[in-house]
């Protein structure tokens, strides 16, 4: 059977345990039908525990602190990014090759949380930079601000959009989960300057 492997990576835990769960669920409800359509059994929205090597039609997102930013590493980041402390920036993503994708936590609301890793994600997999928010007739999740409800969902306009893009594979920038649990590993032993690698760098 083939899938699609949907990994939000988040080794600091910035995501709360209890909004794991909510997360993957509502991604999921959102992503199924569009992997299925392109093709795919199924997609696998998951909070991966150690280092992945995704296959071509794999996502990757990374999940970052306001202070923080590991897409800033990537290539062809730099001066690319905004500070996330101060920039109303909810996410970023570097078309590249490679395309690398992250969302810094600024939100507690799991559907919100989920929105903004759909919309980065779409960033990724259509390759397109901020056009994509008007590229869309009454665009819900890939609009430049999300209007947030339990009921949200992707139009059918941005799930064909996604359906068709899933079937031209995206090389995804992977460096960054080294990155995220080494800087995971220092702050667990203690170490003073664990994040001096992923602070926003100007």
């Amino acid at each position: 059977m083939s899938y699609v492997g949907f990994y939000i990576v988040d080794p600091l835990q910035n995501i709360s345990m209890g909004n794991i769960s909510p997360i993957c669920e509502k991604l999921t409800s959102w992503l199924d039908p569009i992997a299925q359509k392109a093709g795919f059994d199924w997609v696998h929205v998951c909070f991966p525990q150690y280092i992945v090597m995704p296959k071509p039609s794999d996502v990757i997102v990374y999940i970052c602190s306001y202070e923080h930013s590991v897409v800033q590493l990537a290539p062809g980041a730099k001066g690319l990014i905004p500070n996330p402390s101060t920039s109303s920036h909810k996410g970023i993503t570097l078309i590249g090759p490679p395309a690398a994708s992250e969302v810094y936590l600024k939100e507690s609301n799991p559907f919100a949380v989920a929105a903004l890793i759909f919309h980065e994600a779409m960033h990724n997999q259509l390759q397109t930079n901020n056009s994509m928010h008007g590229k869309f007739p009454s665009p819900v999740l890939s609009a430049a601000t999300i209007n947030i409800s339990p009921e949200i969902k992707p139009t059918d306009a941005e799930n064909n959009a996604m359906s068709d893009a899933f079937k031209k594979p995206v090389n995804q920038w992977t460096d960054g989960q080294q990155i995220l649990w080494n800087a995971a590993k220092k702050r667990e032993e203690g170490d003073a300057v664990w994040d001096s690698d992923i602070k926003y760098q100007i």
